[in-house]
């Protein structure tokens, strides 16, 4: 979904798509995504603020290290 993407532009969007079913997700499959850390941002408030989330993977994703820190 986000490799096509200007590095710059995918934590914005991530942030207006996650704003707009922030309490509607239970389960949430971003694997296979290529934004890595610089994505993270884009996600956190949800991760943060969603009150039904109780499934999240993140598989193949290229966060790396320092992307798995800024998750968790």
């Amino acid at each position: 979904m986000f490799d096509t993407w200007k590095k710059d532009e995918v934590a914005g969007y991530m942030k207006i798509l996650f704003n707009g079913i922030i309490d509607q997700v239970e389960y949430l499959d971003l694997s296979d995504n290529a934004f890595g850390p610089i994505g993270v941002p884009g996600f956190a408030d949800f991760l943060e603020k969603s009150k039904n989330l109780k499934v999240l993977k993140l598989m193949n994703d290229g966060l790396g290290p320092e992307g798995g820190r800024l998750v968790a």
